[in-house]
């Protein structure tokens, strides 16, 4: 038989796939058909301000950084979440060099599932300058994807300092929750 030409998404109509083409052991596993991805939500937060911690003990929830979503069926989910993250440090004296280094993580239903670190050596800052401390910018991104059961979920995320340089003030600033949800589509095939 031979392989047969691919099915593209944006050619396809009602009924287009052959049910040999669904089997389970076909090229078209997981039975892909339009409609598939069936939702997107974000949140995203815009703040100038910034939510810091100098927490190093525990892992802190960001503040206004939570998301919530209800599936009625099985679905697999890929979470994104961006901070722009701000680091720094002013213990005296400012021109002797420093770590900093801080957390962030993706939590999901209250367990932290991935995260990402950031950390720069031999920070130092201009003491002959009012307010050049000890700092540095990075994005901080994390991407998770698993298969939800049909609930409640929440998706949130936490930072904290790493705990061999406590004197280290992590902030999060820009941020976003990105969660794409795939579910199988419910799709009449006539066996032919």
């Amino acid at each position: 038989q031979g392989v047969k030409a691919p099915i593209r998404g944006v050619e396809l109509k009602p009924n287009d796939i052959p049910g040999d083409r669904l089997a389970e052991s076909s090229v078209t596993t997981f039975h892909i058909a339009r409609g598939a991805l069936s939702s997107l939500e974000v949140i995203q937060v815009f703040d100038d301000t910034g939510a810091s911690t100098t927490e190093y003990e525990s892992y802190v929830d960001i503040p206004g950084f939570a998301h919530t979503f209800t599936l009625d069926s099985e679905a697999v989910a890929v979470i994104i979440m961006r901070i722009s993250g701000f680091l720094y440090d002013d213990t005296e004296p400012l021109d002797e060099p420093q770590r900093l280094k801080g957390f962030y993580y993706l939590n999901l239903n209250g367990e932290r599932v991935r995260g990402q670190a950031l950390e720069a050596s031999h920070v130092v800052g201009k003491p002959d300058v009012p307010g050049y401390h000890r700092s540095f910018w990075a994005s901080a991104v994390v991407t998770h994807a698993t298969a939800l059961s049909p609930g409640i979920h929440t998706v949130k995320g936490q930072f904290k300092v790493d705990d061999t340089v406590q004197n280290t003030v992590v902030f999060a600033y820009h941020r976003e929750l990105s969660v794409i949800i795939f579910k199988k589509a419910e799709v009449n095939i006539e066996q032919e």
